[in-house]
């Protein structure tokens, strides 16, 4: 199993920004690249930093996948954020 990044996700600054993670998470996971990674992920979970750049919350979306579909995902989406 390979752990990469799947999806990162900038959200403002707002009083509870894990509620608006879930509004982004859910748009994301209607397009075809978030099906595919919710069919083949294992383990998703996300990581929170603050970007003090732009005053908001950063979301990385991490998760596992067997050698095949990490090649995969690499190969079609891999150069997308």
């Amino acid at each position: 199993m390979i752990r990469i990044v799947v999806k990162e996700l900038n959200v403002g600054d707002v009083e509870d920004p894990e509620l608006y993670l879930g509004v982004a998470w859910g748009d994301f996971a209607q397009t075809e690249q978030g099906k595919w990674i919710m069919n083949h992920g294992k383990d998703l979970i996300y990581h929170q930093d603050i970007d003090h750049s732009i005053f908001s919350y950063k979301y990385t979306i991490t998760g596992e996948f067997t050698d095949e579909d990490a090649l995969f995902f690499k190969l079609k989406w891999g150069h997308l954020k």
